[in-house]
């Protein structure tokens, strides 16, 4: 789930990060997981204002409420964003410390930026 909200001057953006049950329940569950998070900024006509690339390790925590705790965030100065674009890509595992994102297993997800 993503979220997406102005105030003031800056757009924060909140994407919640969970674990599916059947992936829960899979024998190298609580393995840490790299991937890539790119969240591009868009004005109303779609043009990019601004991105951000980060990479980001999830790991499935046993204690139920800090499962529920793992977000990816990122903010922009609010140049007219209309909506925000996020693109989640798990990484290539046998890349070792030096993964890259794999082109597999990709989530992209969009969204309109609230104002408050």
């Amino acid at each position: 789930k993503m979220d997406a909200f102005s105030i003031e001057e800056t757009v924060y953006v909140s994407v919640a990060l969970k674990m599916t049950k059947s992936a829960r329940e899979k024998e190298d569950a609580n393995r840490p997981r790299h991937f890539f998070a790119v969240v591009n900024a868009l004005d109303a006509n779609g043009e990019l204002v601004s991105s951000s690339k980060e990479e980001y390790l999830f790991s499935l925590s046993q204690d139920k409420e800090e499962q529920k705790k793992q977000f990816l965030r990122a903010s922009f100065t609010d140049y007219d964003i209309a909506s925000i674009e996020c693109t989640l890509s798990l990484a290539d595992s046998s890349q070792g410390e030096n993964a890259l994102p794999s082109g597999k297993n990709e989530i992209k997800l969009k969204g309109k930026v609230s104002r408050h």
